[in-house]
């Protein structure tokens, strides 16, 4: 009856769509609120300070997100062609990365100061260098993929998600930076923006596992099953990708 009713309607909410659309909402809303945070700090009237955040949140909260996620949208293209986006999405997140990080190298230095002697930038390079790693194995990946129509380096989806998540804690390792270092000014709207990479966080752990996961976990299953209203052939194994 009712309790039915209700239970299927808390299942709907966490379909496919429904939390993609909620993880791409959190996203657009944390990018959003650095850059009221932004024009707000003081030292934010220096081009190279606020380059780059602007260059490394948007290639995380939009160009790296549809990276791990564009298998999962499809948009009605052939995993030939989803693949050739996906490596496209990955080289650009790369670059906006490297960009990001030649903007606060120039910036620091213009300044005096030493460079990587947080462990926002300590984090920040690694993530950079496992981020290009993860580029070459997947270029492995495809180039075996396309030759001998199997797959290899099955981690390779899974490490992709796991970057996204470590991705995620760099960005909030540098608004804290912000706000214990550069102006606490605006520390209202920088704390907002570190809640709302959190609930993106979640989100996106919840979109890893469940969304996104293994299809022969017994969680998977549940959820699959949960959700049964939603086609289970939207669902790909993403370390297959």
């Amino acid at each position: 009856g009712a309790a039915l009713e209700r239970e299927s309607s808390v299942c709907a909410m966490f379909s496919k769509s429904n939390v993609t659309f909620m993880k791409h909402l959190l996203e657009a809303s944390t990018f959003i609120t650095i850059l009221v945070a932004l024009s707000q700090t003081t030292v934010g009237s220096k081009a190279l300070f606020v380059a780059h955040p602007i260059a490394t949140s948007f290639a995380l909260l939009f160009v790296m997100s549809q990276s791990v996620t564009v298998y999962h949208a499809s948009y009605g293209l052939a995993r030939p062609k989803l693949r050739k986006i996906h490596f496209a999405l990955g080289v650009t997140v790369i670059g906006l990365f490297s960009l990001g990080l030649y903007f606060m190298v120039r910036f620091k230095r213009a300044q005096g100061l030493k460079d990587f002697n947080a462990v926002h930038g300590k984090v920040g390079l690694a993530l950079l260098c496992l981020t290009c790693l993860q580029a070459l194995v997947g270029i492995r990946k495809y180039i075996f993929k396309t030759r001998n129509q199997g797959s290899i380096h099955l981690f390779h989806g899974r490490m992709g998600l796991a970057l996204y998540e470590l991705a995620l804690i760099t960005a909030g390792l540098g608004i804290n930076f912000v706000i214990e270092e550069v102006d606490r000014k605006p520390i209202k709207t920088w704390r907002a923006a570190i809640v709302l990479l959190c609930c993106t966080g979640l989100v996106n752990l919840f979109y890893d596992f469940m969304v996104a996961g293994d299809p022969k976990s017994r969680e998977r299953q549940l959820y699959l099953q949960a959700v049964a209203s939603t086609s289970s052939a939207d669902y790909v194994d993403i370390r297959d990708a």
